[in-house]
């Protein structure tokens, strides 16, 4: 009965050691006088090293909570961090099991020596991590002394833009115990000397890497924490650089407009104030550092002054399009501008438009009468032609002949071509004649006593002459033989130089041979 009453208990047994845990059984007079004993002869004074022959050895553990700003213009980056240490006091160690078996005590860090964390490369105070806070340490019975505490520190880190806005940093945090030398404390990195247990992401930086070692630097002992982070780009992608792109894309554009339509320089003034209004938006978002400068604060300067000259030269060429043919141009820019190859380009030139038409007044008396007498032994020469082609004309025109069609045709369509040449040939020969014949006079300052022949669509008066009546062609084929004997005689007379007659007599009519048929 004995041994089933056993049996029957043993599940409540079981069940009694899964939900009691034996915990230690120190009270608060095991502690009290735990701390009475450890405490009474203890010096908090001087470094608690065992043997001072060597160095003591701290044990630093990194925690990066956050990184709160990087300033590439100051260059200085705010992370949030908290530091463990770890070291041995020989004066603080104890028998557990004679203060009811008590293997840590915790107290107020002002109770016991710390060393004192400084960061090296601050850029506010030197004063050690966590000074001002009330700060707790832990003490193990075996002498190990934990204390943990941090702050939001600022560190200088050099930037480097180049690659603005997608260039990543890489910063350091250096740590020593201040005023004491590697002899006496020796830091060294824990073997996981960064813990991102509590880190939370950045929303501008994305943390890419971070590593921790000791190192002596200057006799002491540091240790350094380097991390790396990558700029979020899309934000500058937008507002900074894709407007950058779009205002260097239209400055050329402008060139694609008509110059005489006057849009020109109104676009290209818009875009220039458009885009220095753009700079004032967007000044602040771009670091403004020389070394290294960002290239895209290089394309933004270029692009302003890319602009710039385009307005100029808009400018100009509009200027120099409106201008008045007349004036010389000044020998400076006919010097510079006779030693560009596309001066007619940039000189905005219309090779159809009428104002080329105009033989300019300079080019004219260049010309003189050299010019004069070579239009008039070209003229001479067309009229010889012009009487050849009379003949053949005449001859099939006399053989009545129904196949000669077509050749008649083809001569009526070259006669009158001729024609039309020979009148314009006479026009410009006559112009340049009187033209000459005026400067000459008005350097004689015989003006007054030139008597200007009137010109009238079909008649004509001369000096010393009679009212004649020019010959009139009126395009029929059947008159072309009364009208010869008329043009003849006309061409050897004094009227027969007049162009304004020649293009009377015509009328610009060609033979209209199908009268005959």
């Amino acid at each position: 009965m004995a041994e089933g009453l056993a049996f029957r208990c043993m599940p409540r047994l079981i069940l009694t050691c899964l939900f009691f845990y034996i915990v230690n059984g120190q009270t608060y007079t095991d502690m009290n006088t735990l701390y009475t004993d450890i405490f009474t002869s203890h010096q908090k004074s001087f470094l608690p090293n065992a043997d001072f022959s060597t160095a003591l050895n701290v044990t630093l553990k990194l925690y990066l909570v956050a990184i709160v700003r990087f300033d590439e213009v100051d260059e200085t980056v705010d992370v949030s961090t908290g530091i463990q240490l770890t070291w041995a006091d020989a004066g603080l160690s104890w028998n557990p099991s004679s203060y009811g078996n008590a293997e840590f005590i915790i107290v107020r860090h002002t109770d016991v020596w710390t060393p004192k964390i400084v960061l090296v490369n601050s850029v506010e105070t030197y004063e050690s991590i966590g000074k001002g806070y009330d700060v707790f340490v832990t003490i193990y019975y075996n002498g190990t002394v934990v204390i943990a505490n941090g702050d939001v520190m600022s560190a200088k880190c050099t930037a480097n833009v180049y690659k603005f806005p997608f260039d990543s940093q890489t910063c350091d945090l250096n740590f020593v115990v201040w005023g004491i030398s590697a002899t006496n404390i020796n830091l060294i990195a824990d073997s996981n000397p960064v813990d991102l247990s509590f880190y939370r992401p950045n929303s501008d930086w994305s943390l890419e890497s971070t590593s921790g070692e000791s190192i002596i630097w200057n006799g002491y002992s540091n240790f350094k924490m380097t991390f790396t982070v990558k700029r979020a780009p899309l934000y500058y992608s937008i507002v900074v650089a894709c407007p950058t792109l779009l205002f260097s894309v239209l400055n050329p554009l402008v060139f694609l407009l008509p110059i005489d339509s006057g849009d020109r320089i109104g676009l290209s003034t818009t875009i220039l104030l458009s885009y220095a209004i753009f700079l004032t938006m967007v000044r602040l978002a771009v670091p403004v550092t020389s070394n290294p400068m960002s290239l895209l604060l290089v394309m933004m300067i270029v692009t302003i002054i890319y602009s710039g000259i385009i307005v100029a030269v808009t400018i100009y060429t509009s200027s120099l399009y409106h201008r008045d043919p007349k004036p010389k141009m000044n020998k400076v820019f006919k010097f510079f501008g006779s030693k560009i190859p596309w001066r007619k380009r940039l000189l905005a030139i219309r090779p159809m438009s009428k104002d080329n038409e105009i033989v300019d007044k300079e080019i004219q008396d260049e010309l003189g009468a050299i010019v004069v007498e070579k239009i008039l032994q070209v003229l001479e020469t067309a009229d010889t032609e012009l009487e050849a082609r009379h003949e053949v004309f005449l001859e099939t025109f006399d053989s009545e002949n129904e196949e000669d069609k077509p050749k008649i045709n083809e001569l009526n369509h070259d006669l009158t071509g001729m024609y039309r040449e020979l009148c314009k040939s006479r026009s410009l020969c006559e112009n340049l004649r009187q033209k000459i014949k005026h400067e000459q006079d008005s350097k004689l300052k015989e003006q007054n006593s030139m008597k200007h022949a009137k010109k009238n669509k079909d008649t004509q008066t001369f000096r010393g002459e009679k009212k004649y009546k020019a010959p009139i062609f009126a395009g029929s084929i059947r008159d072309y033989p009364s009208f010869k004997v008329d043009y003849e005689r006309h061409m050897l007379s004094s009227y027969g130089k007049d162009p304004y007659a020649l293009k009377a007599m015509f009328k610009w009519r060609s033979l209209n041979c199908c009268e005959r048929c």
